[in-house]
């Protein structure tokens, strides 16, 4: 590839002048082509628009106490960290959730429609880039065909069931919106190439930064944009670093800034690293089993599943295979961006992308998701219509019939999108209740046990304990993995007040795996139902023992306060607020031990604490009713009398309202 100078860069767009057909302008095109695709994604999604928060969400947005003040940065930037939830070390991502909140609190419609927003937006950036790849790689093509062919690109990624995943589920906001930042910040780096380094300093490094506040993976962004700049504007390596060495500096040290933040404020917590169970040996070849996985439901998307678990069962010898073959892929995909940096960048720009996911860093809460393929569908799909346009172009033997096959390039891209909508808005429609999930994830991932536990646990606590236990049954002759399906089975029994089947399940799994803390905390709340307090206070000080947990040391803290050892209670309640700040049921139970001891003052602090943590929490709202009463506090008295007595037919909640009311105080909010 010649070289090119500033003049001949702005004049190598090839002439606009149509190749043949179209007579309607650029601008017509662009409007019509994206009022479809407006419309075919919002047909796609509407399914999900009213869907329900699901697993993750819960502790992102219902139990996230730092979104709800959207005038209160401090909590909103720089979150306590809270075991790895989606918002640890993601201050960007956690002020998307606080705007959603204060837009419409916990209605879920206004966080479905901004992921909807986000994904239509990456659409069109898609758009544009392969618009503006086709002006390089097929610079005979009229802009209409070119910006037709990008369309076609990003719309069949658009309404494609893979990102799915992304964009239905809303804690998944993480992938879609780091991958904006990055397809922003290549736009923006193409418009300002011919501008001097500053000015592109100043467009694409806070683009990067805010990406890197957002998710981890953009670790990868500054190489992906050295590797798309020597691609398509640098003609060798030595330019590059010759003209735009401190752009590409300037972005490898936000990006490293951004995440140094993130980690500081808490980063992923246990759920990513090397301190885990899972090795990275052990990681690794679950990725080469689950990439190629992705990159065939790119091209036939049957199967999907949101999530595929933590121990993923799978076959040494056939995982040492694939690690070589990916090794090879990588390694080919390098010297095919050394040979022709232009077709070979997509390839090598996906591998890029998934690395810091899908290689040795040990995710160790998810082994795999479809989500985290989200950007790198649109390469696959954006890099098959490239070869196909390339062959289509090698096979003519004329321009006109250059112009026919892509005008049947086009015409079969349109026709897959259509079919494709009614796939993509099937789908969808499962992620509107956790429900529907759970049962498309059981059906697909039998071996996700974490998926069956839900789902098992969904069932028994409808009331359909058979069902539920013919699930973990079913999910364990699948597997082979006994241990998990004895805590499945056990936490079925345990909802359904089946006592001792629940404990003979997890003293079986007891028994199979002695040094893991959930057998022990599962027999501790199992011996709690047959009101053997000692014996479960004995289980749970051993699950502690293994693994202090917060939620155990709230088991524990209960049963002394049902036995009235009040002193022990209220240590057990302090341990587990130490461990997790936001536990409202440790601060609720310790707010009630300090009321009891007569000091009203603390007590209503960590109510109110409490119910900033979980605003549906019933016991700390209906106490703090009465406390306000107490102190003359009548209109937040009854607020809180009303918001308690909504939550729960509890009479007591009911009688306490019914007072504050006869008492003729005018409402008014907390």
């Amino acid at each position: 590839m010649a070289a090119f100078s500033d003049s001949q860069l702005k004049s190598a767009s090839p002439d606009p002048s149509p190749v043949g057909g179209f007579r309607a302008g650029l601008l017509l095109l662009c409007m019509a082509t994206g009022i479809a695709t407006i419309i075919a994604v919002v047909i796609a999604y509407e399914p999900a628009l009213q869907g329900e928060f699901l697993f993750d969400d819960q502790g992102s947005i219902t139990s996230n106490p730092s979104i709800r003040d959207l005038w209160r940065m401090d909590q909103i930037l720089a979150p306590p960290p809270r075991g790895g939830t989606t918002v640890d070390g993601r201050p960007v991502l956690n002020l998307t959730f606080a705007l959603n909140y204060a837009i419409g609190a916990e209605s879920t419609f206004s966080y479905h429609l901004l992921n909807i927003v986000i994904h239509l937006v990456n659409t069109l950036l898609i758009i544009c880039l392969m618009t503006c790849a086709l002006s390089w790689i097929q610079p005979d093509l009229s802009r209409e065909y070119r910006w037709l062919i990008g369309w076609i690109a990003g719309l069949l990624w658009a309404i494609h069931p893979l990102p799915v995943a992304a964009v239905a589920y809303i804690s998944q906001r993480a992938e879609s919106l780091s991958a904006m930042f990055l397809l922003l910040a290549m736009v923006l780096f193409s418009i300002s190439i011919l501008r001097s380094q500053l000015i592109q300093i100043l467009q694409v490094a806070p683009i990067l930064f805010l990406g890197s506040l957002t998710k981890e993976t953009m670790v990868g962004a500054p190489l992906i944009l050295m590797l798309y700049d020597r691609a398509f504007y640098a003609t060798s390596w030595q330019e590059l670093r010759k003209r735009r060495s401190l752009v590409h500096l300037a972005n490898w040290l936000v990006v490293g800034i951004g995440i140094a933040i993130g980690q500081v404020l808490g980063g992923r917590g246990s759920s990513a690293g090397f301190d885990g169970k899972l090795s990275s040996l052990d990681y690794f070849g679950l990725q080469s089993i689950n990439v190629p996985n992705y990159f065939w439901k790119t091209i036939w998307p049957t199967g999907l599943a949101v999530d595929y678990g933590i121990q993923q069962p799978y076959d040494p010898l056939v995982s040492t295979g694939l690690s070589i073959a990916a090794l090879i892929v990588f390694l080919a995909s390098c010297f095919w961006y050394w040979q022709n940096p232009k077709s070979g960048f997509l390839p090598l720009a996906i591998l890029v992308w998934m690395a810091p996911s899908s290689s040795f860093i040990p995710i160790q809460t998810q082994t795999g998701g479809e989500h985290r393929f989200y950007l790198p569908a649109a390469g696959v799909i954006c890099s098959i219509i490239l070869l196909l346009i390339e062959w289509a172009t090698r096979q003519s033997k004329s321009t006109d019939h250059k112009i026919s096959s892509t005008r049947w390039l086009i015409i079969i891209g349109i026709v897959s999108i259509l079919l494709m909508i009614p796939i993509t808005r099937q789908y969808s429609s499962q992620f509107a209740t956790s429900g529907q999930l759970l049962a498309s994830l059981a059906e697909n991932r039998p071996s996700n046990w974490r998926a069956v536990t839900t789902r098992s646990r969904q069932l028994a606590a409808a009331g359909q304990c058979p069902e539920a236990i013919a699930l973990c049954e079913r999910a364990e002759h699948l597997s082979g993995n006994r241990y998990e399906a004895a805590l499945a089975k056990g936490a079925c029994f345990e909802l359904c007040q089946k006592g001792s089947e629940a404990v003979a399940q997890y003293r079986q799994a007891v028994q199979l795996r002695p040094l893991e803390m959930a057998g022990y905390y599962g027999l501790g709340r199992s011996l709690k139902i047959l009101e053997d307090r000692v014996g479960a206070v004995s289980q749970l000080t051993r699950a502690l023992e293994i693994q202090p947990l917060a939620i155990v040391f709230c088991e524990r803290g209960d049963i002394f306060l049902e036995a009235g050892r009040m002193a022990e209670a209220k240590a057990d309640f302090l341990s587990a607020v130490s461990l997790d700040p936001f536990c409202h049921r440790a601060l609720s139970n310790l707010a009630g031990l300090t009321l009891e001891a007569g000091d009203m003052q603390t007590a209503r602090a960590l109510f109110e604490r409490a119910i900033a943590c979980d605003p549906k929490d019933v016991q700390s709202h209906y106490w703090l009713a009465a406390i306000l009463a107490t102190n003359g506090e009548r209109a937040r008295a009854l607020y809180h009398a009303k918001v308690a007595a909504s939550l729960s037919s509890n009479p007591l909640c009911h009688e306490l309202l019914q007072r504050l009311t006869n008492e003729e105080v005018r409402p008014q909010a907390d």
